[in-house]
């Protein structure tokens, strides 16, 4: 199935569409996540509504967003962005933390 004849306008729509760009059939998808194909396939199909929780999942495995997956607005994150972020995740102690987003309030304000 082409992209274009997916209904991007459902969740069910973003999720398979997002599925069919990692290249994964819907069993494959659905071991990935430990569930029924069955299940799974019902969430593409607008079967059933979905937790939050199992929305973030399906997120995580495509690499995109919750909020995409939601309500169809994908936000573009720079490679920039995203080594940042990266490099904030890896920062495991509260007090790195602080005091790297100071830093990086001293220097919006240089």
């Amino acid at each position: 199935m082409a992209k274009k004849d997916i209904d991007l306008t459902t969740v069910g729509g973003r999720i398979k569409a997002k599925r069919i760009e990692c290249g994964l059939t819907q069993v494959e998808a659905a071991e990935k996540l430990y569930m029924a194909s069955a299940l799974y396939s019902h969430y593409e199909n607008n079967r059933v509504d979905l937790k939050v929780s199992v929305v973030s999942e399906i997120a995580a495995l495509f690499g995109t967003t919750a909020g995409y997956l939601i309500d169809g607005v994908e936000n573009e994150v720079s490679d920039e962005e995203k080594e940042l972020l990266k490099v904030f995740g890896a920062l495991k102690d509260d007090a790195f933390r602080k005091a790297a987003l100071e830093q990086m309030k001293i220097m919006l304000s240089i």
